[in-house]
């Protein structure tokens, strides 16, 4: 295999048929990697026994079907991942399923047990007990021989349809979280922004703990779990964040060369850590709660205006590089709501963003409906503008997409001051009104 030494080429894998005849072949260490290993954290905790038990304090209550996750002091998991909903649901899902922690903690155990020293270095074949996976399909690259029916797996792209045994609720505590406040307002923190250029990783010196940790995001790993579950933080301290405009961020000490290894005091390199997983989760619906007053606009276009809704759905915003108005000011994911409506033989969509954080204030869209095989395209485009504008509708986009009079912007009712960005129960009928007497004049 024009390996080094010869034992570079010996792994060991699952082996199991598929459709007939075919044999799949696929290395237990790409199974561990495409379940676990998604940062530099989770990467080298696994090769250490009881590493869990002694970084995070779990409380569940099953009463209220919730969990509380407290990150201890000593934890080397970094804040960037605990503010990244997709780390925090992987890190969850780990911590609280009986399964998934016992697979991820016989890495440590195999390493203990099977490994031996080799001058400096640790040696072992990789063994793993991987969890029960029932109903799970997976999303794979390798080669295909067709003589023997046998495919060798080299990598996993996606897991969907993975069970997770977990609390639906999940609060996630750390002595360091603050939620960031500037003088004149709510604000989000800042953010260290790659440098302009490529980075370069020295794998051979460590980083200076006291450093921001730039995230450089991959993004080729996907987890679609089957029941899908939230995870937030809960912060009890505020700090000012005087420089910088909201989600501009700041360079990280300017410095090209950085360091994925453990952080430790008095080195040079800026800190950096990794992160593999793309956002397909589906679990918009539990944020339905979140909509419940533009859910009242809904049911009074129904009941007055002769319309029908032919469908509903919520989606979490997509994170974009150098960008944060995906996440609201607490870390949830902020979602966008859309709803499917017939009225009269015309055939609209209603987008409603959820402001409840008063980041902005931004109207209800009213788009004319597109095609249901373009709607996803056309969903995908204005989601990451409306990200990367800073929560602004894309008028140039909604133009080209539907026409000059295809869409339309419906403000909100008028709410006290002291509310802003979060809507009342009142107004819902002339709001109702407004809606309905556009949804004509956009066709």
């Amino acid at each position: 295999m024009g390996c080094r030494n010869r034992w570079d080429g010996d792994q060991f894998c699952f082996v199991f048929p598929i459709e007939g005849q075919k044999t799949v072949y696929l290395p237990e260490f790409e199974l561990a990697r495409a379940l676990f290993f998604h940062d530099g954290y989770l990467a080298r905790t696994s090769l250490t026994s009881n590493a869990l038990n002694l970084e995070f304090d779990i409380q569940t209550d099953e009463d209220s079907n919730s969990a509380l996750v407290n990150v201890l002091p000593s934890s080397g998991y970094t804040l960037r991942h605990l503010n990244d909903p997709r780390s925090r649901e992987t890190l969850a899902w780990i911590l609280l399923d009986h399964d998934a922690r016992t697979a991820f903690e016989s890495i440590g155990n195999a390493q203990l047990l099977q490994g031996r020293n080799r001058g400096t270095n640790r040696v072992w074949d990789f063994r793993f007990s991987p969890p029960p996976l029932p109903g799970a399909s997976f999303g794979v690259r390798g080669q295909f021989d067709k003589q023997t029916g046998t495919l060798f797996v080299y990598k996993i792209d996606k897991i969907q349809n993975v069970q997770a045994n977990v609390p639906t609720n999940i609060i996630f505590e750390h002595p360091d979280f603050k939620h960031p406040v500037r003088p004149d307002g709510p604000g989000e923190s800042p953010i260290p922004i790659r440098p302009q250029g490529s980075l370069e990783i020295d794998d051979d010196t460590s980083p200076n703990v006291n450093t921001l940790t730039t995230i450089i995001n991959s993004a080729n790993m996907s987890i679609d779990f089957s029941n899908p579950f939230t995870t937030t933080k809960r912060t009890s301290k505020t700090k000012i964040t005087p420089y910088g405009k909201p989600g501009e961020g700041r360079p990280v000490n300017g410095n090209f060369i950085v360091s994925t290894d453990e952080a430790v005091a008095g080195e040079e390199l800026a800190s950096a850590d990794w992160n593999n997983l793309n956002d397909d989760s589906h679990n918009g619906h539990l944020f339905d709660n979140k909509f419940s007053v533009f859910m009242r606009l809904i049911q009074t276009l129904t009941q007055r205006h002769g319309c029908r809704l032919l469908g509903k759905n919520v989606y979490p915003l997509p994170p974009i590089a150098r960008c944060t108005k995906h996440l609201l000011a607490n870390g949830d994911p902020r979602c966008i709501a859309v709803a499917y409506i017939s009225a009269h033989n015309y055939f609209v969509r209603l987008l409603e963003v959820d402001t409840s954080d008063a980041a902005t204030s931004l109207s209800t869209q009213l788009v004319r409906a597109s095609h249901p095989t373009r709607w996803p395209r056309d969903l995908e485009q204005i989601t990451s503008q409306l990200v990367k504008r800073s929560l602004s509708w894309p008028t140039d986009l909604l133009k080209s997409l539907y026409g000059r009079d295809g869409h339309q912007g419906i403000p909100h009712p008028q709410t006290p001051s002291n509310n802003k960005g979060i809507l009342t129960a009142e107004s819902i009928s002339s709001w109702a009104e407004r809606v309905a007497g556009w949804i004509k004049r956009v066709y």
